[in-house]
């Protein structure tokens, strides 16, 4: 993970922070399910006593750029705009399932040469084959507007809308659709959270009390779902749309020297 992040002097009227992202992750699996004395008739290639083996790469790469403007219009009231730029790519590559004697969907019976590399397409990181070579991008960006209002040095009120979002990805269970058929588990698209919210940040008592809080309304779009398909896989489709409302509030008292007293609510 790298970012870059450029900032200018913080008690400039119009202030700029900004920068660049690149965040690289790999997830190396393996499951092997293990039977006693299992008949070699059911044995995975070259896995003895193993009924299904999974034996699989996961690769996710992120790369984004970033800025926000911050202007103060007047000594109290402080205007934030911003963006993200960003791009996601997620690979499945590996083996998953059954033997060969006793694959259906899953398994040796859907082996298939690696395009990367036919000469190995027998074997992948000890697994008989490979039968998953799936991968998916985007791009896309979350835009950020603020107003704070500063009472003075210890109180402060704030409009906030921002976006969020959550990587897309690849599901490994195959359809094998017929011609003029949809795909039944295509690749998962990024889901995106737009926040609506409306908040204080407080001290009181020279410091001794922090009271913070905020009303916010969420709106989730292609929210990403997860259920469970045949042997047991899980498959992830975007199901639609969903709204959080709620309110939330914090207390933080250091009532003396040695004692300290926290209390929190939320409704949704």
């Amino acid at each position: 993970s790298n970012e870059l992040r450029f900032s200018s002097p913080r008690d400039n009227r119009l202030r700029f922070t900004g920068g660049l992202f690149a965040q690289s992750f790999e997830h190396r699996i393996e499951q092997r399910y293990l039977v006693d004395d299992l008949t070699t008739y059911y044995w995975v290639t070259g896995w003895p006593d193993t009924l299904w083996l999974t034996e699989q790469t996961r690769s996710d790469d992120s790369y984004a750029a970033f800025g926000e403007l911050y202007y103060d219009i007047t000594d109290k009231l402080t205007a934030t705009a911003g963006i993200r730029l960003f791009r996601t790519d997620n690979r499945l590559k590996g083996f998953f399932g059954f033997s060969g004697n006793y694959s259906g969907l899953s398994g040796e019976s859907q082996c298939f040469p690696d395009a990367e590399d036919p000469s190995s397409w027998r074997s992948y990181r000890g697994a008989p084959c490979i039968n998953l070579n799936k991968s998916t991008d985007e791009s896309g960006n979350t835009p950020k507007f603020n107003l704070a209002y500063k009472f003075d040095e210890d109180r402060l009120v704030y409009l906030t809308y921002s976006e969020g979002f959550r990587p897309g990805g690849v599901n490994r269970r195959s359809s094998y659709p017929g011609p003029g058929e949809t795909e039944q588990f295509p690749p998962y698209k990024a889901d995106y959270l737009t926040n609506y919210e409306a908040g204080w940040k407080t001290t009181w008592a020279n410091g001794a009390v922090r009271f913070n809080g905020a009303f916010f309304i969420e709106e989730w779009d292609d929210f990403q779902y997860s259920y469970l398909g045949q042997n047991g896989l899980t498959n992830v489709k975007n199901a639609g749309q969903a709204r959080i409302t709620g309110v939330e509030a914090y207390v933080d008292w250091a009532a003396t020297d040695q004692w300290r007293i926290s209390a929190g609510a939320t409704w949704l």
